[in-house]
């Protein structure tokens, strides 16, 4: 990360933070809202979704997220989304680009944080997953999603999230547990 100074103490908090759930079920909108309470974000949003923010860099080429997170590592105290996340790692590839290694492994030096939104846990690598300390999910079925789950939550949680109605998550942060719905945040959104 040239250019950046090593941050040190308490100056290094970051999020890494997973969004997970089936199709229509409030994974943007959460994902909004918590943009919303940063500073220097950067977006890659391939669907079109977040209608181009005033105070983010943004992106929905896919030619362009690397260029985007490089741009995101390139300063202090950062934040780079990346929704449809699937669809930025190529399948079977066990490494990630540079750039992302910089960013998981790395960005916490730097207070880089990074949220990474898909369908389903298994779309993201390993090395992603393996660094997040907070993952936030909202309805899934999938048997292979739900074993990664309960891994976070445990078994029952896990089988709980299969039956989430839309708008509702588990939000695990650094082992806390809760369930909220986001529909009374909605208008927060809308007022903005």
């Amino acid at each position: 990360m040239p250019g950046c100074q090593i941050l040190r103490g308490q100056e290094k908090k970051r999020e890494l933070v997973l969004v997970f759930g089936r199709t229509g079920v409030g994974k943007t909108l959460w994902t909004r809202l918590y943009a919303r309470q940063k500073k220097r974000v950067y977006i890659y949003d391939p669907m079109d979704e977040y209608a181009e923010p005033d105070d983010a860099a943004y992106e929905s080429d896919p030619r362009y997220v690397e260029r985007l997170a490089a741009a995101a590592a390139s300063e202090l105290r950062t934040t780079l989304i990346i929704e449809e996340a699937g669809s930025v790692f190529r399948k079977g590839v066990a490494t990630l680009p540079k750039v992302f290694q910089d960013l998981v492994f790395r960005g916490r030096h730097y207070a880089h944080s990074a949220v990474f939104v898909g369908q389903r846990p298994t779309s993201v690598p390993i090395d992603v997953r393996s660094q997040a300390n907070r993952v936030v999910s909202f309805a899934l079925h999938e048997g292979d999603d739900l074993d990664y789950l309960s891994d976070i939550y445990g078994r029952i949680t896990a089988k709980k999230i299969a039956l989430l109605p839309p708008l509702t998550c588990f939000d695990c942060l650094w082992g806390d547990t809760t369930t909220y719905s986001i529909s009374s945040l909605v208008s927060q959104l809308r007022e903005v």
